[in-house]
């Protein structure tokens, strides 16, 4: 069909495949680190920059290789900066988010969230063409509501646990 993005990898499914491995793997290893912190708000924005770093980094490398940039980077700087710097922002706070909630109040259900965020968004990276770019599109429209959706996942959770622990502790003689 035209204006349809196509798989770098030759095929949606293991275009998938790959996606969600690379989601899970990064993920689990940055949430196995946030894990392990003294300094909860530090560890959490330091993540949340490689992970966005990381995205970007993948998004332009598959430009790079396969070429496909739906815009040549020197022909609109401004809108290509606008677009690097908005995805960078985006996906930085959609794991800073998770990863703030894990470090400082131990909940995990963004994190969870933040992994399957995490797969969509490398879906989308690993296809090259179409009418319109994954990351500026993303970063636009997508992306501020799975933050927004992460933030609300943990206050869900955190209040749940709050709940349980209060009725947990009246109970108690």
């Amino acid at each position: 069909m035209p204006g349809t993005p196509d798989p770098v990898l030759g095929s949606d499914a293991v275009t998938l495949v790959v996606a969600v491995l690379l989601a899970v793997a990064t993920t689990a290893a940055m949430a196995w680190r946030a894990s392990r912190t003294s300094r909860p708000l530090r560890t959490a924005t330091l993540l949340g920059v490689g992970h966005g770093a990381i995205l970007v980094g993948g998004w332009a490398l598959v430009r790079i290789v396969a070429y496909r940039f739906w815009t040549a980077p020197s022909a609109a700087p401004w809108e290509f900066l606008l677009v690097v710097g908005g995805g960078l922002l985006v996906l930085t706070l959609q794991a800073a988010v998770p990863f703030g909630w894990l470090t400082a109040r131990g909940v995990v259900s963004p994190t969870v969230g933040l992994a399957a965020a995490t797969a969509l968004v490398w879906f989308l990276v690993l296809r090259v063409g179409g009418e319109s770019d994954p990351l500026g599109l993303y970063a636009l429209a997508f992306g501020p509501l799975v933050v927004a959706a992460l933030l609300g996942l943990g206050a869900a959770e955190w209040a749940v646990r709050r709940a349980l622990g209060a009725a947990e502790s009246a109970d108690e003689p």
